[in-house]
């Protein structure tokens, strides 16, 4: 495994909230890499990522919790610049995602994953974990895609 892995926002909002589907596998996954002592990392896109599905309402439409208020969303916000690396989104990530803009087929939404790709590279960071894999695997030949796995078989 990496020795720096980005955490992907669909695996972070598993891992903060237990009642959404894959919680125990991003929960074990993630844990896994604390023990091992690899560098997690996310943004701030990940972070309003993260923000936006926690305080929709269709997030949690099959569970009993609702979603999070602004000061609730505040509080994690600070926990996560407590655990995590936050990368910034510098001149060398806009380089790279111009890169990738020229080099991979993207458009529409995609610009989102290529824009974490774009700060992983800058921040030399080849490693993610999300479960949004397949929309990643364009990028295989510059980051290892890794989904979370309870059991690492």
């Amino acid at each position: 495994m990496a020795d720096k892995v980005f955490v992907d926002s669909n695996v972070l909002l598993r891992f903060t909230f237990s009642t959404l589907d894959h919680h125990e596998d991003c929960r074990i996954h993630l844990r896994r890499l604390i023990s091992q002592r690899v560098e997690l990392s996310i943004s701030g896109q990940v972070i309003r990522e993260f923000c936006v599905q926690a305080s929709h309402p269709n997030t949690f439409v099959t569970t009993e919790m609702n979603p999070l208020s602004g000061a609730q969303l505040a509080r994690w916000v600070a926990s996560f610049h407590a655990r995590f690396r936050v990368l910034e989104e510098t001149a060398a990530v806009h380089q790279e995602f111009q890169y990738l803009l020229q080099h991979y087929p993207i458009g529409g939404r995609q610009m989102h994953d290529a824009n974490i790709v774009a700060t992983m590279l800058a921040h030399s960071v080849d490693a993610l974990v999300t479960l949004n894999r397949v929309d990643f695997l364009r990028y295989q030949d510059r980051i290892a895609v890794v989904p979370p796995q309870a059991d690492p078989a």
